[in-house]
């Protein structure tokens, strides 16, 4: 990740994984690579800070080895639109809710909720801002 993000600092929140100044304003980026199924540790999103609903995430989707897309969201954004269309995956507000319960009691516990990425990305591609697209 040094190679593509190489002004960016190693965090080590449970929110994100890099970080960066850029003219005062700290960002926060996490990223998260898959061919399309990707798991979440759902009970770390429950009751999200605004200032956390602004961390970017950013997928690379890849298949064989090459990565063939690479898109961010605003993670708020994106968990907003997994609760209004995913909510029998475990994406509603309930299972956040004992997710962070659970995570309060137990913290190294993981709460896992799936997101098929690839398919999100064709469902609501005004989620995603395309970083790069394989051509061939």
């Amino acid at each position: 990740m040094s190679v593509l993000l190489p002004l960016w600092r190693r965090s080590n929140s449970p929110l994100y994984d890099y970080e960066i100044d850029v003219g005062g304003e700290l960002l926060r980026l996490e990223v998260k690579k898959q061919a399309n199924l990707q798991w979440f540790d759902s009970g770390k999103y429950h009751d999200l800070a605004s200032a956390d609903r602004d961390i970017r995430i950013m997928f690379l989707i890849h298949k064989k080895g090459r990565i063939d897309v690479v898109v961010v969201a605003l993670l708020g954004e994106f968990l907003d639109w997994l609760l209004e269309h995913r909510y029998s995956d475990g994406w509603n507000r309930e299972v956040l809710r004992t997710g962070a319960d659970f995570k309060a009691r137990f913290p190294s516990l993981q709460f896992k909720a799936p997101a098929h990425i690839a398919t999100i990305l064709n469902e609501a591609p005004r989620l995603f801002d395309v970083v790069h697209r394989r051509t061939s």
